[in-house]
Order: structure tokens, then sequence, then C-alpha cells
């Protein structure tokens, strides 16, 4: 990733700043592709961590779903991140964007399609993903019901021969 943004001519400095530090961004559209870049590598990321959620689900796999909830967390924050970077640089820099070569508008519609084809594929895994968890939590509630159940029964059933005998004679 970082030789790539060399060549368009984004200095180091700006690959090590925090996607919030865009106010010395602003002049330069060449830094919008930086964060459009940024934001592909993030959905790849998202659409493989969706992948590893969906097997781990089939195999039933509580402990890696864990693992993998939380960096798929940490990849939608990040992601948000890069999007509220992206506004700030088109709204600081609008006038430069109208302004733009035309090899950079190919650059941006290249990451758009990108973008537009991760989330194509996103969209059915995540759909499938809702489902099987939408069942697991069905069969998790069943699950609980037919353990309630077993100890109200048990409860009820204990209770009962607790009673004193009568008709015993107490002369003995």
């Amino acid at each position: 990733m970082h030789d790539h943004a060399k060549i368009r001519g984004i200095e180091e400095s700006a690959l090590l700043r925090s996607p919030k530090d865009t106010s010395a961004l602003s002049l330069q559209p060449e830094h919008l592709c930086f964060f459009m870049e940024q934001k592909v590598s993030l959905m790849t990321r998202y659409l493989s961590i969706t992948k590893s959620i969906k097997e781990t689900l089939m195999l039933k796999n509580e402990i890696n779903l864990l693992k993998f909830l939380s960096k798929r967390q940490d990849c939608i924050n990040m992601i948000q991140k890069t999007d509220l970077s992206i506004q700030k640089l088109m709204n600081a820099g609008a006038d430069e964007l109208s302004r733009i070569t035309d090899e950079l508008k190919s650059s941006l519609d290249g990451y758009l399609q990108g973008i537009k084809s991760l989330l194509e594929q996103i969209a059915p895994i995540d759909a499938e993903v809702m489902v099987m968890v939408e069942e697991e939590s069905r069969d998790i509630k069943a699950e609980l019901l037919k353990i309630s159940n077993g100890r109200h029964g048990a409860k009820s059933y204990g209770n009962r021969g607790t009673y004193n005998p009568r008709y015993l004679d107490a002369k003995r």
C-alpha cells in the first residue's frame, strides 16, 4: 500500500497520520486516493472476517466467534473513521476536487467500483450470517425453555409425598 501511495506523490508522513488529521491534506486531492485505497483494504478485510464468522457459525465454534466479532467491530470502526476523513477532505477541498485530473478521476472511479464490488459480495454473506444467528438464537431459547420446564416439573414433583401420615395408632 505504501509503494502505491508514493507513486501518487503522497509523502510518507501523510501515510503515518491518523485518519482524523486531514487538515494538512485538504488542499491535495491525491490524498483522497490514499483514503479510498485504505477503505478498499478495510472492506476486503471486513469481507474476509465476515466469511470467517460464517464458517465459525457453521462449525458452532463459539470461542472463535467472539474473536471474529471483535475483529469485525474494530474493522467497522476503522471504516467509519476513514469515511469521516474522506468526507472532511471532500468538504474542505470542494474547489480542488472540481479541478482534478482525468487520471485521478479514473483512480477514484476504480476505488468506487472496487468498494461497490466488495459490498455486493458482503451483502449476501451478511444475510446468511444473520439467518444463522437467528436460528441459533431460537435454538438456544428453545433449549432454555426445556430446561426451565424440566426444573419446574421436577420441583413440583418433588413437593408431593411430604404429607404427614394419617390414621396411625398414636398409642404405640
